[in-house]
């Protein structure tokens, strides 16, 4: 089971409240963003969630502006361990590969 959270609108306090209950509600991890309302797959917003779901030992998924192969890399490096993205294609594409 997912939890969505809106994580570039909320604050270090509330993304650490919100990993405890979602742990303990039994959730397998945490996705940084729809992708509507805000980007959560950008570094920064990605490595707050991560902070804050490693205590609980949660993974996340970043999702919400990935576009290119370096965006994903990048979440990666913040802490993701999911990608979520629409333009799968694309960034696949742009792989060294």
């Amino acid at each position: 089971m997912k939890l969505i959270v809106e994580a570039p609108l909320m604050g270090d306090g509330e993304l650490e409240r919100l990993a405890e209950i979602a742990a303990g509600a039994g959730v397998d991890y945490l996705k940084t963003s729809t992708g509507v309302i805000s980007k959560g797959g950008d570094p920064q917003t990605v490595a707050r969630l991560a902070r804050a779901a490693a205590r609980w030992g949660l993974p996340v998924k970043a999702a919400g502006g990935i576009r290119t192969w370096l965006d994903a890399v990048a979440a990666v490096a913040a802490g993701a361990s999911r990608i979520g993205a629409s333009g799968y294609k694309s960034i696949l594409a742009g792989a060294p590969w």
